[in-house]
């Protein structure tokens, strides 16, 4: 019997590491979209369910509980501007839109990653959506287009809206506005 060696040689293996490194280097733009769009659904999916949350909350604890925007998770913002730096959820007891010491924030949503903003118009845009006890918020109408950092790839901007009464939605892909 004879004994015979199998394997690749030298030059099989290296055509096939560059073969391997084109298809890759074909992939990784793909996929970096992918991530992208990703990270803005994931943004305006974590913004709906907590503007969902809050309008659960005034109903069920029949007191007015408020979404605003928030750099440090205590306090709200003050100032006009964009929400992809983090919310919080809060039972508003004292003076609306503001957290006194007898609120109790009820969630902290810190900055979502990898995205760029999460706003339509910085000067005009809410930087607090407050629902009362009967679950409706007055004048709340607002669009959130959430941004991804970096590149934006096609389909990648997702649109959140709130309707005057304050009722959260997140839009199909390539809506561009709430109406």
């Amino acid at each position: 019997m004879k004994n015979r060696i199998s394997g690749v040689t030298l030059i099989e293996l290296m055509v096939g590491i560059a073969l391997l490194s084109i298809l890759a280097s074909l992939a990784v733009p793909s996929f970096q979209a992918m991530l992208a769009r990703r990270a803005a659904l994931s943004a305006a999916e974590l913004l709906v369910g907590d503007l969902r949350f809050a309008r659960s909350e005034a109903l069920k604890r029949v007191q007015t509980v408020t979404v605003c925007q928030s750099v440090n998770g205590t306090s709200c913002s003050i100032a006009q501007g964009d929400w992809k730096n983090g919310w919080i959820v809060f039972i508003d007891a004292g003076a609306v839109g503001t957290v006194n010491a007898g609120d109790q924030i009820l969630r902290v949503q810190n900055q979502p990653q990898s995205i760029a903003t999460i706003q339509n118009n910085p000067a005009s845009d809410r930087i607090a959506i407050t629902y009362q006890a009967t679950g409706l918020a007055r004048s709340a109408d607002q669009s959130f287009f959430v941004t991804p950092s970096g590149t934006v790839p096609t389909n990648g901007v997702r649109l959140v809206c709130t309707s005057i009464v304050g009722r959260p939605s997140l839009r199909a892909i390539r809506a561009t506005s709430c109406t």
